[in-house]
């Protein structure tokens, strides 16, 4: 099987895990799972902005406090962790719908499974061929993504509907 050409999300689960060997690559997984994966691999459906988030905010707490004589005093805690987070933006054609849907069905799953996918069910696909290849993620027990619901933004009478999907890492050690 030849690797696909344009980027795809897709999910994972106890039937699908990476480590069988009828699934352990994403060729295998669209041939036989196709409805696991969404693709973008028309101009109706493109993946146009990726952006890496390494944590968000800082990793250290800021406590102010207020006495009664009007000072402030800002104490400090460090050993929040930080989230890696991955926001993918592109657009769609109006008329793809149940391309739509089956991205908002990828959010409403469990994100999580007790047993294999600890961290996340969803996973990243970037071409080999292309430069942004590093951002490809397959989940496995010990990383993966979670999906927030996917955010749609049209306005009539435009035939092109912009959305955005943010993911959360979840990974057993983050180094």
């Amino acid at each position: 099987m030849t690797a696909p050409e344009f980027p795809i999300i897709y999910w994972r689960d106890e039937a699908t895990k990476a480590s069988d060997s009828t699934y352990d690559t994403v060729e295998k997984l669209l041939a036989l799972k196709s409805a696991q994966c969404l693709v973008f691999d028309t101009k109706a459906k493109q993946l146009e902005h990726i952006l890496e988030n390494g944590g968000g905010d800082d990793p250290v707490t800021n406590e102010p406090a207020l006495n009664p004589v009007g000072q402030i005093t800002v104490s400090k805690q460090q050993g929040r962790s930080a989230v890696p987070t991955l926001t993918l933006e592109g657009n769609c054609d109006h008329i793809e719908k149940a391309w739509r849907n089956q991205l908002r069905g990828f959010s409403r799953k469990a994100q999580v499974e007790p047993q294999y996918h600890k961290r996340g069910i969803i996973g990243v696909y970037i071409p080999a061929s292309s430069v942004l290849d590093d951002f490809s993620l397959d989940p496995t027990n010990e990383i993966g993504y979670t999906m927030a619901l996917p955010t749609f933004d049209w306005f009539t009478p435009a035939t092109i509907v912009p959305f955005r999907v943010n993911l959360s890492m979840g990974v057993l050690a983050l180094t």
